[in-house]
């Protein structure tokens, strides 16, 4: 009966030779305890602990996972700046109309019309109430 064999390459010379799987499956398991011998007299074992391609996963998977955080942390602070530049646009226009409520002679407290601070923007202040025009800010509420 014909066993199967398992490939293996020296690890001093590079030679490929082959082994019974049941022998390979023995040396696995067994790890540094057992020493077999390549044809050109080589001694091998394999080694505790866990191979290269094991460790080039695990860091693989690391750095996915660092990516995935960083990206997470990067839409929340992009998140959080828009969330500040619509606060902060919102809180301009709520000061733009009360302004123009003051110049018009509206108190900002309690809504009642006050002739005489309407006619004291209109004397005193007449070229605020220009250059907010010119800057295209609206002057009526």
């Amino acid at each position: 009966m014909i066993r199967p064999l398992v490939t293996e390459r020296c690890c001093q010379c590079k030679m490929e030779f082959g082994m019974p799987d049941h022998f390979h499956r023995t040396a696995q398991e067994m790890k540094e305890k057992l020493t077999f011998y390549c044809p050109a007299g080589h001694p091998q074992h394999y080694v505790t602990g866990d191979s290269e391609e094991v460790k080039l996963r695990r860091e693989r998977d690391r750095l996915k996972q660092s990516l995935a955080m960083w990206q997470d942390d990067a839409k929340s602070a992009h998140d959080r700046a828009d969330a500040n530049q619509r606060s902060a646009a919102a809180y301009k226009g709520v000061a733009t109309r009360m302004k123009n409520r003051a110049k018009r002679g509206v108190c900002p407290c309690c809504n009642r019309s006050f002739e005489n601070l309407r006619r004291h923007m209109e004397t005193k202040h007449p070229g605020e109430l220009a250059e907010m025009v010119e800057k295209g800010q609206e002057t009526s509420a």
